[in-house]
């Protein structure tokens, strides 16, 4: 019931109701304020957000059957499902729609997770793992994409295995070269890569013995090895920056740039730039103790 009070010669109406509840502030958007609908369940998060950019991988994955590059020697040409995706022209056309499909699938995936990312939706660094996670899977098994620096990789194992400066010759000096599915470009290059790297790809070769696509998966498991790195050291540096760990691992990891060129196309420096940052990583959690024992 409305009430009036008298005071230095003024009127005021008081009201007896209680106050009315103020809505949370909304931005000028008419969005939500950040973090007010968090995901309720994990597997909310993987219906969402997972499974349409694993489906995108695997598109791609199917695409690379077709379109990948694959080394002359290898037996997985003779497959018949492979064979037909590499030698029809509707094999090629469903290759590459594969391929351009799951790309845009994986892209738009990717956007609507940084867009609850950055609303403050899934901040769950755990769960932005699951993600890299699954859609990096796919692409761990099939054929490299837009490169075959990969085979170029083996052949310079193979020098090293077969006693052969590989600072002085190039994958041409090992026999069959051109069948391992190296690029004929790099075919008289020496290599450019340092010694630690060379005596990993010499132990692929002595590993995997005188078979290119198996070699490249597994030094595609150096690649993912080196993603995996990232994923570790980029939010704890966001952290000590002051920095959202989800969006810097959402965009500094999870984008398709980085599963398109380091798992896809199995490069080299994915090891080196995962080495480089958890290195940084380490550095900055451990500086006080090395403060102090050099003061």
């Amino acid at each position: 019931m409305p009430t009036h009070e008298v005071g230095a010669g003024t009127l005021r109406r008081v009201s007896a109701d209680p106050p009315a509840r103020i809505p949370p502030a909304r931005d000028p958007a008419g969005r939500p304020p950040m973090g007010t609908n968090p995901s309720d369940t994990w597997l909310d998060f993987i219906l969402r957000s997972v499974i349409p950019g694993l489906i995108g991988t695997i598109l791609i994955g199917i695409g690379a059957l077709g379109v990948g590059w694959l080394p002359l020697d290898t037996a997985i040409v003779d497959n018949s499902v492979v064979d037909a995706l590499r030698s029809t022209t509707m094999g090629a056309v469903v290759s590459k729609t594969a391929v351009v499909a799951g790309v845009l699938l994986l892209l738009q995936s990717w956007l609507l997770l940084g867009y609850d990312v950055m609303r403050g939706r899934d901040r769950d660094i755990r769960r932005l793992w699951l993600a890299l996670g699954a859609w990096a899977a796919p692409l761990i098994v099939t054929p490299p994409l837009f490169s075959r620096d990969v085979y170029s990789y083996f052949a310079q194992g193979k020098l090293m295995v077969a006693g052969i400066d590989p600072y002085t010759r190039g994958s041409s000096a090992v026999p069959g070269w051109f069948n391992d599915g190296v690029d004929p470009m790099w075919g008289e290059a020496p290599t450019p890569y340092g010694q630690f790297w060379l005596l990993l790809a010499r132990g692929v070769v002595e590993f995997t013995g005188p078979h290119p696509y198996s070699g490249a998966l597994v030094m595609r498991l150096l690649a993912v090895l080196g993603v995996a790195l990232l994923a570790w050291a980029v939010p704890k540096i966001a952290f000590h920056c002051g920095i959202s760990p989800s969006k810097a691992l959402w965009l500094g990891v999870l984008n398709p740039l980085v599963l398109m060129h380091f798992i896809s196309g199995a490069h080299n420096d994915a090891l080196m730039a995962g080495l480089v940052v958890a290195g940084f990583a380490v550095a900055l959690e451990r500086l006080p103790i090395c403060l102090l024992y050099t003061s």
